[in-house]
């Protein structure tokens, strides 16, 4: 409960409700999300194998994140061959975890950012070439190019800050 006063007076009190908190508090993990993803270029969907389904949730995430770290090496050192290593070149991506409907059906939202001087055919041809060759992940993978940077930030940000995955977050490094 909030008491409104001014020169002592009071005017009144305003009850915060569960749901008017809860919209708060989307609207600043959206605008986190905008922060990180501004300039990013690409929209990511990819999805993970359901090779054990009993393996634990918690499990499958940190697979999840395994595997993704691995593909954005792999992206980046197709993208800065040499440089990646020399110099830690990388591409900027944001990344969060859904766990799916059922919770079966675990995949990742991410965002790129394509190298400055790439084409986007081939940063696209780049991404499914190195998501190709992650054995752990399923065979949907969409990529698409980033028309409306708002619309795709609320999509992500659907499941709330749990979904968000910092350890494959990354700063992009040209």
């Amino acid at each position: 409960m909030i008491t409104q006063k001014s020169n002592g007076v009071d005017h009144g009190t305003q009850e915060v409700t569960s749901a008017q908190r809860t919209a708060r508090y989307k609207t600043i993990y959206e605008n986190f999300l905008r922060t990180q993803v501004a300039g990013h270029t690409h929209a990511l969907t990819i999805t993970l194998r359901n090779d054990s389904p009993t393996e634990l949730l918690q499990n499958r995430r940190a697979r999840l994140e395994e595997t993704i770290r691995h593909m954005l090496y792999r992206i980046g050192r197709k993208c800065f061959k040499n440089r990646h290593k020399r110099y830690g070149l990388r591409i900027g991506s944001t990344v969060v975890i859904e766990n799916g409907s059922h919770q079966n059906r675990l995949h990742a939202h991410l965002t790129l950012k394509c190298p400055d001087g790439m084409l986007s055919g081939q940063f696209e041809s780049t991404v499914v070439a190195a998501v190709t060759r992650c054995k752990s992940l399923g065979q949907q993978c969409v990529i698409k190019r980033i028309t409306d940077s708002d619309g795709w930030v609320s999509y992500m940000a659907k499941d709330g800050p749990e979904a968000f995955s910092p350890q494959c977050t990354q700063h992009a490094k040209h």
